[in-house]
């Protein structure tokens, strides 16, 4: 490897470490964020070998050469290595991520490590400097810097041992950056890689305190690197923690509290004999419930406490400069009999305890970094807690038939005709005409009101719709946005007889957002909501994010429904509105649910990616287990219009505008394509129009109106089934 310095954000003691695979990681890293080019230096490189040039066997040399990773890795079948966690998980990204976890590289790290004197003023320091240096540059797309300690800061502790000189540093930090589509707030997961024992300058081991957490932190950094990640990462092993937590101190001096999501540091995991008690150590009420609720969903062997007292380690001056961190370690460290001793030894380890910890700290930064769940919210109130347990939800509804019952009343629509639409510009032209559309005849009701809903949706509309929104940078907190917003506004406001209504949304760094609805008064007050997020996102978002399918697809269609069933009276109350800031934390509904009782809304339909041309189409209804009842019904309705399209019924629900009505206890059902995380255009400048299907998204919007058509027209009772109630027959062809 060849090592370069560089100035990173004004600050020259960042060594910028690059692999000899550097081509392949540069093209890695840049698709997701711009990494700064290095700039020379004449006197590279600054990480150089300490041990004596005239002894050449020396202590650092048969130090680093006395244990392989295969013989340590052998050494591992010692061990009990239990099957954990106990079931596959609903998640595909948080299963990936416990499967990937291997006890036995993690165990062959420790073992290597614990054959150095990590003793932070040792001849060997240099040699685990170099070794852990070179295991993060092996990480595809991983940014990889150090960080020079300044001396004096370390000083008044150097000055106490003999093997201090005049010429060492202050120490070093080591960071491994995965760039995530956020910069900035990023996650920090660390672990300090020194160690101590009561004769240091001869021999510290440190199996415990702390190679335990820095191949913790090791293991995380390589999983991590094969996801795409919505908060950047950064992994980090701090030097001179024995020494006064020297290391995280200068670290965190560079910080600011808007910088650093949260950070997990590791100490001391996995000893075999301590008490099963899992800790987690934090001053953040909501890091703590993140944590305790991760651990108790996943049945962890080891019981979570939350210990608010925080000291003692790298975690502490994050917490002292306002940021959010924990620390994970078991019950007590000072417990361990061979708490900084020479028989600090791996055999005191047991590697299935740190595959279940290291389990859930994966899990935790899965939820997070890769799925954006809001830490200040409970994950069950988010509906991520589903994610954490087995998926045996897999429904399709057969066919069947009952006759009509005499007794339902036939709604009052007014059966006018759409007022004559504006010709269609050449641009709607052009886009339809390079858009794959597979035209799919429009369904024959026998129901006249439904049959007029359903063939009122024109794809050309919807199209033209998308084209103007994906123009536009949607980012939430983009210039652009404003404007976008009072395009939306008077779209909304063209709708002969929609009442209007803007709603403030509080976003991020006092930036502001707007709901936007537009509501067809009932007979009752008892609302149907159906919203969509017409906020976007993409790895450049600062510059451009189309968003076409996430979400222009879902905003478009609320438009669409908006534009039909304002021609009709319905019984319940029906309001279409338009979320925004979804992409920063679901800001848009979490505001629009405030002072919401469970009474107010009947149900809420969150459209999000829909259309997307997929060649095997599945059409997805995604609730809470409570709620599976009305994922039902749109799933019958579908198969009633379309009886060869594929269903299914997802009762994990997460990550999106329904959650925050499912967490008030309204029963709420998101929309949407098979699996958003397999759209290889999601959140990224590709996210484009060529990549929809308006046939598809027909399919999904007459499902949508038929159903809202059935409940809000017809009072069709959503907690029994259409054909028990005998609506089935209003779908059926005449």
């Amino acid at each position: 490897m060849s090592v370069e310095r560089v100035t990173v954000d004004g600050q020259p003691d960042l060594t910028v470490v690059v692999s000899n695979t550097q081509e392949q990681q540069t093209e890695h890293s840049t698709n997701q964020t711009n990494v700064p080019e290095a700039a020379p230096d004449p006197h590279p490189p600054t990480i150089e070998p300490v041990s004596d040039p005239a002894t050449p066997a020396s202590a650092a040399s048969n130090a680093i050469n006395c244990v392989t990773h295969e013989t340590a890795s052998a050494s591992c079948t010692g061990h009990t290595v239990r099957s954990w966690p106990p079931r596959r998980l609903a998640d595909e990204v948080l299963e990936r991520v416990v499967s990937a976890i291997d006890e036995k590289a993690w165990f062959a790290d420790v073992t290597f490590l614990s054959c150095i004197n990590r003793w932070h003023l040792s001849e060997e320091i240099q040699q685990t400097r170099e070794w852990l240096v070179g295991e993060l540059v092996s990480i595809e797309g991983a940014v990889v810097k150090t960080q020079t300690i300044p001396l004096e800061l370390n000083l008044p502790f150097h000055g106490r041992h003999t093997a201090y000189s005049p010429d060492s540093s202050g120490g070093i930090n080591i960071i491994a950056t995965l760039p995530g589509e956020v910069e900035a707030p990023y996650i920090v997961i660390g672990a300090h890689y020194d160690s101590m024992s009561e004769i240091p300058s001869e021999r510290a081991p440190g199996a415990v305190d702390n190679a335990s957490g820095v191949a913790g932190v090791i293991q995380l950094a390589r999983i991590f690197s094969q996801f795409k990640r919505h908060y950047t990462m950064e992994f980090v092993l701090f030097d001179a923690e024995e020494f006064g937590l020297i290391g995280s101190k200068y670290r965190t001096s560079l910080l600011t509290p808007s910088d650093v999501l949260f950070m997990i540091n590791l100490d001391m995991i996995a000893w075999r004999d301590a008490t099963p008690m899992l800790l987690f150590q934090t001053q953040s009420e909501a890091l703590g419930r993140l944590c305790c609720d991760t651990a108790s969903k996943l049945e962890a062997k080891q019981i979570p406490i939350v210990e608010t007292n925080a000291w003692g380690s790298d975690h502490v001056p994050y917490i002292r400069q306002g940021i959010p961190a924990v620390m994970v370690s078991f019950e007590d460290g000072l417990s361990y009999p061979f708490h900084h001793r020479t028989q600090d030894l791996p055999e005191n380890i047991e590697p299935s305890i740190a595959k279940e910890i290291l389990s859930i700290v994966a899990c935790i930064l899965a939820l997070v970094g890769v799925h954006n769940v809001d830490m200040e919210i409970p994950i069950d109130l988010q509906g991520f807690s589903q994610l954490l347990v087995k998926d045996e939800n897999h429904v399709q509804l057969e066919n069947s038939s009952c006759s009509l019952p005499s007794d339902v009343p036939s709604p009052e629509v007014q059966h006018t005709d759409p007022s004559p639409q504006p010709p269609t510009s050449q641009v709607t032209n052009n886009i339809v005409n390079h858009v794959t559309c597979e035209k799919i005849p429009v369904p024959q009701l026998c129901d006249e009101s439904l049959n007029r809903l359903v063939s009122s949706l024109d794809e050309r509309s919807w199209l033209s719709d998308i084209s103007h929104l994906t123009s536009v940078n949607r980012y939430a907190l983009s210039q652009e946005m404003g404007e976008l917003r009072n395009w939306l506004l008077d779209k909304l406001k063209s709708i002969d007889g929609l009442v209007v209504t803007t709603e403030p949304v509080p976003l991020k760094d006092g930036f502001s957002g707007l709901n936007l609805a537009g509501t067809v008064p009932g007979s009752v007050p008892t609302r149907i909501v159906v919203g969509a997020h017409y906020d976007s996102t993409s790895e450049n978002k600062h510059h451009r994010a189309p968003g076409a399918a996430d979400n222009a697809s879902g905003a478009a269609a609320v438009l669409q429904l908006a534009q039909i069933f304002a021609r009709t009276h319905p019984v319940y109350t029906m309001e279409f509105v338009l979320f925004d800031g979804e992409e920063i934390g679901t800001c848009g509904s979490r505001k629009r649910v405030t002072g919401l009782q469970t009474t107010d809304v009947l149900f809420m339909i969150n459209i999000d990616m829909i259309g997307v041309n997929e060649a095997h189409p599945v059409f997805v209804t995604e609730t809470s287990p409570a709620f599976e009842f009305l994922a039902n019904m749109f799933c019958a309705i579908s198969r009633k219009l379309k009886p060869t399209a594929l269903i299914k019924v997802e009762t994990f629900a997460w990550g999106s505008d329904h959650m925050p009505y499912i967490g008030k206890d309204i029963p709420a059902v998101l929309i949407t394509f098979n699996d958003s995380t397999s759209y290889e255009h999601y959140h990224t400048t590709r996210d484009t129009i060529e990549h929809l299907n308006p046939g598809i998204a027909l399919d999904y919007m007459r499902v949508i109106a038929c159903g809202v058509g059935l409940v809000g027209l017809y009072q069709l009772d959503i907690y029994t089934s259409l054909d028990e109630q005998g609506f089935t027959q209003l779908l059926q062809s005449p």
